[in-house]
């Protein structure tokens, strides 16, 4: 089993940064980058390894998805992309770039705990002051269990993002504060390879958005090249999606005008809600 869990979002929104090019002393995303990025990366995640919660709790709440045919999400993930040159007093953060894209999800088929999704996205536009750029829909399908767990790898940039709506859940019974994790590899451009350890904790029931949800924080990092934070929410009575942030900085190298790679700072800030 091949697990793709929050990070590989960035694969998505890093579309942009594979040919990122500086103007002046800023550094710009071009949108239109996003038409012309490599999908090699996404295929070297190693399987996962879930640390499962410390112990189990009678009591506790059992988080899971309950999948029905003909179910159907619709959702948006929406972002910002930002750099700041390092190491330079004089240099001004770029302007940040816009990226969204909408999509829906359908269960075609239960098996027990094996559900069947077809994904069908719209167009992926991205966007800043000098211009914008789109991307073309997609429609694939994902194999996914009652803990959130994808069982069929996604192959490509846009596959992958959808992911982010998807986290592992625990298998043992949970109470506030219980925690898991999970660690894997992946090659993603401006930060390279890194080891990605990502973190899960239970905060317990709350309300968000009229709904009774699940409320679970995470962060990951990955050595001294990025720190995540977020916060994801899903129905307690159905336990898919109802809306997750978060935030990713992170240090890498970009290329200066005339062609040289400098540090950079970059910031990512994501939001997935879910539309009906």
């Amino acid at each position: 089993m091949r697990f793709i869990p929050l990070i590989a979002v960035l694969s998505l929104l890093s579309g942009c940064t594979g040919k990122t090019q500086a103007k002046a002393d800023e550094l710009r995303v071009r949108p239109s980058d996003i038409e012309h990025v490599p999908v090699e990366g996404l295929s070297d995640v190693e399987a996962v390894v879930v640390i499962e919660p410390k112990q189990d709790y009678p009591d506790g709440d059992l988080l899971r998805m309950k999948f029905v045919t003909g179910q159907k999400f619709v959702r948006l993930i929406s972002g910002t992309v930002q750099y700041e040159r390092l190491n330079d007093t004089n240099s001004q953060p770029s302007s940040p770039a816009k990226l969204s894209v909408r999509y829906s999800t359908t269960t075609k088929r239960v098996q027990g705990d094996i559900a069947i999704v077809e994904v069908s996205t719209e167009t992926l536009t991205a966007e800043d002051d000098h211009g914008s750029s789109a991307r073309d829909p997609d429609r694939f399908e994902l194999v996914v269990d009652d803990r959130g767990r994808i069982i069929r790898n996604l192959e490509g940039i846009l596959r992958s993002g959808v992911a982010v709506a998807f986290i592992p859940f625990p298998n043992p019974r949970v109470k506030p504060g219980s925690e898991w994790s999970l660690g894997t590899a992946m090659e993603v451009p401006v930060f390279e390879e890194m080891e990605i350890i990502q973190k899960f904790v239970y905060r317990g029931t709350t309300s968000h958005q009229g709904k009774k949800v699940w409320q679970i924080d995470t962060s990951a990092e990955g050595g001294d090249k990025i720190d995540v934070t977020g916060t994801y929410y899903f129905d307690a009575a159905t336990g898919h999606l109802v809306q997750g942030s978060f935030t990713l900085v992170g240090y890498g190298k970009v290329n200066d005008p005339s062609g040289n790679q400098v540090d950079a700072k970059v910031t990512f800030k994501v939001d997935v809600t879910t539309e009906r």
